[in-house]
């Protein structure tokens, strides 16, 4: 992407990446939209891999780059390969000077079933690039517990307080819960608003969303979330016949 300002790289890690500009991109029938900034709304989907080569070859680099590191579904990971996440953020605690990685956005599904041990090895993992990089987290389905709607342990693992420290923290939906979020940060000579939703965002979030997005009209704009739309390419509503996996199936 490049408009006019600092050439920006969604830097992919040895994986692949797509994304595409929206607008009104979590629209429904309820009337609710997530309204397009005027510099561009992103919405990403992105595999990362902890290497710098592809089929042998490194991976391309442009001096004066900015790297955006995006970490998918980590579940797996918690439970078979605690390996393979801490040497991915490892990679970005080593190579964040070298390939200026600006910030690290995780999609949800952090753990696999929401328990204290994988979340505690979430926590090890990420610790490795506490104050080194800004990153911002949200929850995806396997995140929420089974008892409580929409709850899960993420916010007493990544304290809304503690995140707040970090000079890029915006702020939250909920007072002391990290499931809706956004930072703002800059890359080069562009001012960046990241923000993140829960999986299958409510109505009420989806609005509170749609303001943040106002307050911030003059900054390019990027939302991160697990899920928003079911196979149907309709947004999340278990009101509207079957959806395995809506929020509402995971006690929320």
């Amino acid at each position: 992407m490049k408009d006019g300002g600092s050439k920006v790289n969604l830097h992919k890690l040895a994986c692949a990446i797509t994304f595409h500009f929206a607008g009104n991109v979590l629209s429904s029938g309820t009337g609710y939209s997530l309204k397009r900034n005027p510099l561009g709304l992103i919405v990403l989907a992105v595999f990362v891999c902890p290497s710098d080569r592809v089929g042998g070859q490194e991976l391309p680099w442009t001096k004066g780059s900015t790297t955006i590191a995006v970490l998918p579904d980590t579940q797996y990971y918690t439970t078979k390969y605690p390996e393979n996440f801490e040497a991915q953020t490892r990679w970005i605690s080593e190579n964040h000077e070298k390939r200026n990685i600006a910030h690290v956005w995780h999609l949800g599904d952090i753990t696999q079933d929401d328990s204290p041990g994988q979340w505690n090895l979430a926590r090890r993992c990420f610790d490795m690039i506490e104050g080194k990089v800004p990153y911002l987290l949200v929850p995806g389905n396997h995140d929420y517990g089974t008892e409580v709607p929409r709850s899960s342990r993420l916010s007493e693992y990544f304290p809304v307080e503690k995140m707040r420290r970090c000079s890029a923290f915006g702020g939250s939906y909920h007072a002391g819960k990290l499931h809706n979020n956004y930072h703002l940060f800059r890359i080069g000579d562009q001012q960046w608003i990241a923000l993140g939703l829960e999986f299958g965002p409510r109505e009420e979030v989806v609005e509170w969303a749609s303001k943040i997005l106002d307050q911030h009209a003059d900054r390019y704009a990027a939302v991160v979330t697990h899920a928003y739309l079911f196979r149907d390419n309709v947004r999340y509503d278990y009101t509207q016949g079957s959806q395995r996996t809506s929020p509402h199936g995971f006690a929320g």
